[in-house]
């Protein structure tokens, strides 16, 4: 949990290739030391009880497998040169300490939903982009009005953070896209919606991910009323990039945020230089001419 905060913390646009780069550079040093550290304690405890004839045993990890898969696919492999992000890791000597005393787990890394949870805690669920930047997250257990800190502060910084920008921010449901001039565009890209970030760069994370961990992940995808043919295309990009698996296709939800003026001095006035209209979704004639037809 917290990706999308860790990516605030660098100033990191989410439908960005360094999102992508960071996402291969981070996991990369992160499954180093998940692998590592269990074949450290499979040195003082022993190998889990199958671990003879498994993949582990016969030099493949993660990375081997993500190969032989996107070969197999004919797909050209997520390559990112130079470090940056994290430091560099010695994958060498990783191969010859488990040569020497095996691995004690049999599988190490895998990325959970975990809405509530993270909601709880304070920060961002899984490896989501943010939901929106001011809404309300509802479960059997009641309703959490979720305000997103990394964006306060940085409005905090601009000194744009009072009574009417939040009054205007509720208006649009915390979605920043639909402000008209309150926001500096770099602002409005990195703090853009789930369902405005371009869907196949989180493909495209999700796969430069993938190549390091030995399961799955939890990745939601979220549709902004897209045609069946746009859906088709992600998910066959999923598949080509080597993804074990996605979780929910998201749509938008009917609950809104509760449009309340009483904060401050009831100043709204700000609140007009928005653009709150939905996009009109087409109905089929059934003539054939559409693209779920084609």
């Amino acid at each position: 949990m917290g990706w999308a905060d860790v990516f605030h913390s660098y100033r990191l646009d989410y439908s960005s290739d360094d999102a992508v780069k960071f996402s291969d550079e981070l996991y990369e040093f992160l499954s180093y030391h998940c692998i590592l550290n269990s074949s450290k304690i499979a040195k003082e405890r022993g190998k889990y009880n199958s671990y003879d004839g498994s993949l582990w045993s016969k030099n493949t990890l993660p990375i081997d497998t993500y190969k032989e898969l996107i070969d197999y696919l004919g797909e050209k492999p997520i390559i990112h040169r130079g470090k940056k992000y994290a430091p560099e890791v010695d994958w060498k000597f990783v191969r010859r300490h488990i040569g020497e005393h095996g691995v004690r787990n049999s599988n190490c890394m895998s990325i959970a939903p975990t809405a509530t949870i993270s909601y709880i805690q304070g920060c961002s669920p899984s490896i989501e982009p943010d939901f929106s930047t001011l809404f309300v997250y509802e479960n059997k257990s009641g309703n959490l009005f979720i305000t997103n800190e990394w964006f306060v502060r940085e409005c905090k910084e601009l000194g744009i953070w009072n009574a009417p920008f939040i009054e205007t921010l509720k208006s649009v449901d915390g979605d920043v896209s639909l402000l008209n001039g309150e926001l500096p565009e770099d602002l409005k890209k990195r703090y853009r919606t789930a369902f405005e970030q371009d869907q196949f760069t989180l493909v495209n994370c999700a796969a430069a991910r993938q190549k390091w961990i030995d399961m799955g992940q939890s990745l939601n995808l979220f549709n902004n009323f897209s045609s069946l043919k746009y859906l088709n295309d992600l998910y066959m990009h999923a598949r080509n990039r080597g993804l074990k698996s996605t979780y929910y296709l998201r749509n938008k939800s009917a609950s809104k945020i509760e449009k309340s003026t009483s904060v401050g001095n009831g100043d709204n006035s700000d609140a007009s230089n928005t653009d709150n209209s939905e996009p009109t979704v087409a109905s089929c004639n059934i003539d054939g001419a559409c693209e779920s037809c084609q």
